[in-house]
């Protein structure tokens, strides 16, 4: 999930369903490589040829897609989404991730 703050504010449905579309895969499909140990969706798409730059943009991605599904099943509120969008985009490469 999303958390802002302490605070989960979108749950692994949508961080999933993000990645998934992301990845080009289902989301059953992305389920069952996250069962393999040390899974990571980031290793995924290295594998797949994508590079640094690619997965940092596709981070970007995901994490929007997955607050605008949040937004749009009413799951949060527009302010929530827009704060959360806001943090993204002053977060670093490095910060918080799917």
């Amino acid at each position: 999930g999303v958390k802002f703050g302490r605070q989960m504010i979108i749950n692994h449905e949508y961080v999933d369903a993000a990645i998934a579309e992301a990845l080009e895969i289902s989301v059953e499909e992305l389920q069952e490589l996250r069962s393999e140990d040390g899974f990571s969706w980031k290793a995924y798409a290295e594998e797949q040829g994508l590079s640094e730059e690619e997965i940092v943009a596709m981070r970007a991605e995901i994490l929007t897609a997955a607050v605008n599904a949040a937004l749009e099943d009413g799951a949060i509120t527009q302010e929530q989404a827009d704060q959360i969008l806001e943090r993204l985009e002053n977060v670093d490469t490095r910060g918080p991730r799917p």
